[in-house]
């Protein structure tokens, strides 16, 4: 499983985004090229949780490293 990205101050979104389930935070690491370092993003929804802090979406992998 390849991660492609890390957020930071991240938080667990269930309602008020058509989105939801998902996350948002700031992104370091964008392995995709899409964001710049300390950009928050929001992500698509999420798939799964897979081990303790990685949460998948359809297209990518993301690693908490904190929460907000």
């Amino acid at each position: 499983m390849e991660i492609t990205g890390t957020l930071r101050n991240a938080r667990l979104l269930l309602e008020g985004d058509p989105r939801c389930p998902c996350l948002r935070g700031q992104v370091y690491g964008d392995s995709k090229g899409r964001f710049a370092d300390g950009m928050t993003i929001t992500t698509s929804r999420l798939k799964a949780q897979e081990d303790g802090q990685v949460f998948r979406t359809t297209y990518s992998v993301y690693r908490v490293e904190s929460w907000a």
